[in-house]
């Protein structure tokens, strides 16, 4: 393994050898780089019915520079929607836009033409690196498959991408069981960044690890996409790394989008009751999670799919019929705020009075755990 007495370098802040490698003038820009339209992912069949989806309807855009994050407990679809936009797995419908071009429509050699756009890092750096394989080669795969680069090229950037993502440039020669849980995931990034891409897909990319090399991992991610201005679809399930890591945030519950914010607004103050029993759950002990749960969670969770068309989240405190037996849409709560919520004022003025009694303002950004 590396040594832990040995210090890896600091990331350089050098551009890239070969093409594309200076930061993109357009990263600051506001106009999408990626766009998911009414995205529908069904897992086959149970028995003679269709099983029910895993993502239902999604749709969102993510401007280029952006980190755009999606949240939700297990099960909620995130993950499966990050697989469909890394074009891993078809979805059943719906189109995905990278930039101008409809990356779910591509198949065979354009498809394969059009993957060193976007790249993803994986959950788990351990299973998604080939055991067999050292890190010179692993780093190296991707580039080799594009035919964008030369030999020469190749190990040039090899060596740099070792360097900016803090790793020993020796270290390539080592195999991934030699690496750290940390120093796999950089490992990772690098592999993920060999072919420049203009977006990185980042499935769960710091769960697996302790929360010291968290902090490491995400301040690492934050100054890459600075410095190579590449955009982010960041999927977690954890409320506190989705506020460090992200500009805006999507919530997601049984397949659905359910909430769309900017990512300060959200932990101000979420307009759908979900989120905030999501919050509450997070929140650290003490008097503010307490009256929330009071507030959000439910005593008995309601188990299985709902029986009608309309609202599914039956726990919901605030439920009322027979408005909640319609399906509510995704509708604006605020400037730039969106809920998937008949009731989303509702929801923010009964989270606004059980933090207030408590002596406390709305505000949760520097209380979740």
């Amino acid at each position: 393994m590396l040594n832990p007495q040995i210090q890896a370098p600091s990331p350089s802040p050098a551009p890239l050898p070969g093409p594309w490698s200076a930061p993109r003038a357009e990263a600051a820009s506001p106009a999408p780089l990626l766009r998911v339209e009414n995205l529908t992912v069904r897992y086959g069949k149970r028995g003679r019915r269709e099983a029910p989806a895993a993502a239902r309807d999604v749709s969102f855009s993510v401007s280029r520079g952006e980190t755009f994050g999606l949240v939700g407990e297990s099960g909620s679809g995130k993950s499966s929607t990050a697989l469909s936009v890394a074009r891993l797995i078809e979805p059943e419908k719906g189109r995905i836009f990278l930039g101008d071009l409809e990356i779910s429509a591509l198949r065979g050699k354009a498809l394969r033409a059009a993957r060193p756009r976007f790249q993803m890092i994986f959950q788990d750096p351990a299973s998604s690196l080939n055991p067999r394989e050292r890190a010179l080669a692993i780093v190296a795969e991707p580039m080799l498959l594009s035919r964008q680069y030369s030999k020469g090229e190749i190990g040039d950037r090899a060596r740099a991408l070792m360097t900016r993502v803090g790793l020993p440039v020796s270290s390539l020669s080592l195999f991934p069981f030699e690496f750290s849980g940390g120093q796999r995931q950089r490992l990772a990034i690098a592999r993920a960044l060999s072919t420049n891409p203009e977006l990185l897909i980042l499935d769960e990319p710091v769960s697996a690890l302790d929360a010291a090399i968290q902090a490491q991992i995400l301040n690492l991610l934050a100054d890459l996409q600075e410095s190579l201005g590449v955009t982010g679809l960041f999927i977690s399930h954890d409320l506190a790394v989705i506020q460090r890591a992200t500009r805006r945030v999507a919530v997601m519950r049984r397949g659905s989008l359910i909430e769309l914010a900017p990512t300060p607004l959200l932990f101000e103050g979420p307009a759908h009751p979900y989120t905030w029993a999501l919050l509450a759950a997070s929140l650290p002990k003490g008097s503010r999670r307490d009256s929330l749960r009071k507030a959000f969670l439910p005593r008995a969770p309601h188990e299985g799919p709902a029986t009608f068309g309309g609202c599914d989240y039956l726990e919901c405190p605030l439920r009322e019929e027979p408005l909640c037996l319609k399906a509510p849409p995704l509708a604006r709560a605020r400037e730039g705020h969106f809920a998937r919520c008949h009731k989303a004022a509702e929801a923010r003025d009964l989270g606004a009075r059980a933090l207030a009694r408590n002596g406390e303002g709305p505000a949760l950004a520097s209380q979740v755990a």
